[in-house]
């Protein structure tokens, strides 16, 4: 096993360059492995070759947890963490233009959904989410707006 350097982290350039040594076979190996690694990485991967009838699912899904969180399990809303489900989508399809296939239908009624059955003192927290996270997609993708009620 050979000893790093003085470097306290290994960078990209240093994986590169470990890379650089591989042939197809251990390239395929190693993908494989990550694949398989952990769920993320599947998710990833479908994402950015397009595979399954929707590779949206899982990001909507993360998002839907974050801002329609189940109060019965005690769950509580994460604007950054929906923010994160929209930034690893995007760095799976590689570019700002895939976020347009976040449909904005899926965004238009949450804070009105939401007034509807939050009952509790913090009645505001996940409409605020909701459109905060909107937002936030809105910035993203040039020209995307919601759509009208």
């Amino acid at each position: 096993m050979t000893k790093r350097q003085s470097k306290s982290q290994p960078t990209w350039t240093d994986v590169k360059a470990k890379l650089a040594d591989f042939d197809r076979a251990a390239l395929l190996g190693l993908i494989q492995s990550l694949y398989t690694a952990h769920k993320d990485n599947q998710t990833f991967l479908h994402a950015r070759f397009g595979l399954g009838e929707d590779v949206l699912e899982p990001y909507k899904k993360t998002i839907d947890r974050w801002l329609w969180p189940d109060l019965f399990r005690k769950q509580d809303t994460s604007v950054s963490q929906a923010k994160r489900a929209i930034s690893d989508y995007k760095k799976a399809v590689g570019d700002s233009e895939g976020l347009a296939e976040f449909p904005a239908s899926h965004w238009r009624g949450a804070p009105r959904e939401a007034e509807t059955w939050l009952q509790s003192p913090a009645e505001f927290a996940v409409p605020i989410a909701a459109q905060t996270v909107w937002i936030s997609l809105r910035e993203t993708i040039p020209g995307v707006r919601p759509a009208k009620s």
